[in-house]
């Protein structure tokens, strides 16, 4: 571990850093570094497969606010993919970019700054589409978008600018960010924050949960009086309801994972990252639901902001500006 002593920022080194020489240590950081690097390959070949889908629906005319809003959030990720796989390309000594302290500095504050303003559209994204379902329901709408920043993935990355960095040799990602032992961000990074902005998360997935759902069953409940064939599960499969079901399962597992120290093992990220490649299987299930045409031309997009919440908006009385381009 002498890379480390060499390439250090400050004499604060972790003294974790010694379990490194634990080939179970080591296994584990592998593994964890395989797991986000499949999960943004399959990001990716989404990607690929939706493209001819995204081209006619979304860049072709009119262009509105959603389709704005889609852009950003679809090529925001792509690009924080992209650096993060560069920055956990690892997988074999002497392999992976060669980076120094401030570069690595410099990357781990970008992703950080580009994921809060990812999640800051997801956010508008998500409250415009419950606000305009309920009628343009203003404390609705605020109280979504406050309760969607204060996330797990956006605000516990923050405190990556408290951290130490350090351009680390294998079997450590090329950049490595640590909490000096005895600083007092220890117990707040840990666990504090992270189970502080998990229960917030907890709340704002069952609250958009509860307020989609409401709506989806008062159109059930129309759609049986004026006659029109329609089963609850096909909708609720069909309104964000599985996307949201989902989340909170993984909002409700950040409270267990961030209460078990391991260095090595940034749960509540890998979290993030199955709800971002669960989306294909979600659109999927959209497209099985409905009636007519291919599953590839019904499910929109794969993105977890963008079809479900977007079509969402024409429950909205006033709001048909917002239907998506045809």
């Amino acid at each position: 571990m002498r890379g480390l002593q060499t390439h250090a920022m400050n004499d604060e080194i972790p003294t974790w850093i010694d379990i490194a020489e634990d080939p179970a240590s080591v296994q584990a950081m592998l593994t964890n570094t395989a797991v986000g690097v499949s999960m943004s390959t399959l990001f990716f070949y989404d990607y690929l497969v939706m493209l001819p889908t995204e081209i006619r629906t979304i860049w072709s005319p009119p262009t509105n606010l959603a389709s704005v809003a889609y852009l950003w959030i679809r090529y925001g990720f792509l690009a924080q993919y992209l650096l993060s796989m560069v920055h956990n390309m690892h997988f074999t000594q002497g392999g992976g970019p060669n980076l120094t302290a401030q570069s690595c500095r410099e990357l781990l504050g970008f992703l950080t700054i580009l994921n809060m303003l990812n999640f800051a559209v997801i956010s508008a994204f998500i409250a415009t589409r419950l606000f305009a379902m309920w009628e343009r329901n203003w404390f609705i709408g605020i109280l979504t978008f406050v309760l969607g920043v204060v996330s797990p993935s956006s605000i516990t990355m923050l405190t990556t600018f408290a951290f130490g960095v350090i351009p680390a040799p294998w079997p450590f990602p090329p950049c490595l960010s640590y909490v000096p032992d005895f600083s007092p961000i220890v117990a707040l990074s840990t666990r504090n924050l992270p189970l502080a902005v998990s229960a917030i998360s907890i709340a704002y997935e069952s609250f958009c949960l509860g307020l989609t759902a409401a709506k989806t069953f008062r159109l059930y409940m129309v759609q049986r009086e004026t006659g029109i064939p329609t089963t609850l599960t096909s909708l609720l499969l069909r309104d964000g309801c599985l996307y949201f079901s989902v989340l909170l399962i993984l909002a409700i597992s950040n409270i267990v994972s961030c209460s078990i120290h391991n260095p090595l093992f940034d749960a509540w990220q890998v979290n993030t990252d199955v709800a971002r490649t669960l989306i294909p299987i979600l659109t999927t299930l959209r497209g099985l639901c409905g009636s007519g045409g291919s599953v590839l031309a019904r499910a929109r997009t794969s993105s977890v902001e963008t079809d479900d919440n977007r079509t969402s908006l024409r429950f909205a009385r006033g709001y048909k500006t917002w239907t998506p381009p045809r």
